[in-house]
């Protein structure tokens, strides 16, 4: 009974030690102090935890806190990811589509993307969206980059305003031209989004007086990060 009584709170030491190291680790990782990170993570990466893994491959692809190596930043990555950590599923995302450690696959970046999207990730979402724009790794579908740029947007990514509210102003192959949506859109951007802001005023000398009106009265509502209406009317 006390060999089991020990065995216990050895456990529990172990366990609560390690839990420590990660969240130094993870601090010194945010503070970038990468070197602290390096030391405190690297262990715990090795042992099969993800946001570790995740850690420790971007010091690798970077060369902080580690020499750089593109191999080991693709396997801790994927290692992270295969685990269903979010932040490396977008990572390795986008390690595929640039074939650094890994051998170039566009659809497989778009696999990785999705998945993080899944999990609410902003960025997967954009990049998802400009490859459907693009047809690159999926078949090209404007509907399909909408749906996606709107995604990113709903989740606070302003990076997807400009490009949303182009294709709404112009329209493309499935999503008709919609001047009022546009103007909605590039309202949500950043104040210091001038490329939106100047779209805007584009948007606004093509509408008629009721549209602008109403296109206002809509806008006045959001902010970047809320829901987009469907269509405004």
């Amino acid at each position: 009974m006390k060999n089991r009584s020990w065995l216990l709170a050895l456990h529990l030491c172990i366990c609560f030690s390690a839990h420590a190291g990660l969240e130094e680790g993870l601090a010194a990782f945010k503070a970038e102090n990468y070197s602290t990170a390096f030391i405190e993570l690297s262990p715990l990466a090795e042992a099969g935890n993800a946001a570790a893994q995740n850690a420790v491959g971007l010091m690798y692809q970077w060369g902080k806190g580690a020499e750089k190596n593109p191999k080991l930043a693709f396997s801790n990555t994927e290692s992270s990811a295969l685990q269903g950590y979010a932040d490396a599923q977008l990572e390795l995302g986008t390690l595929y589509y640039s074939g650094n450690g890994v051998t170039k696959d566009v659809v497989q970046a778009v696999n990785w993307w999705k998945k993080a999207s899944d999990q609410g990730v902003p960025r997967a979402s954009h990049n998802i969206a400009l490859m459907y724009s693009y047809g690159t790794g999926v078949p090209q579908d404007y509907r399909q980059s909408v749906a996606y740029y709107r995604k990113a947007i709903e989740a606070g990514l302003w990076a997807s305003v400009f490009n949303l509210g182009v294709i709404y102003a112009s329209g493309a192959p499935g999503v008709p031209k919609d001047l009022m949506m546009s103007y909605v859109v590039f309202s949500v951007a950043s104040p210091n989004d001038s490329a939106s802001a100047g779209h805007r005023g584009i948007v606004e000398s093509r509408m008629t007086p009721s549209q602008l009106l109403r296109a206002k009265e809509v806008a006045s509502k959001l902010k970047l990060g809320s829901p987009l209406p469907k269509e405004v009317n």
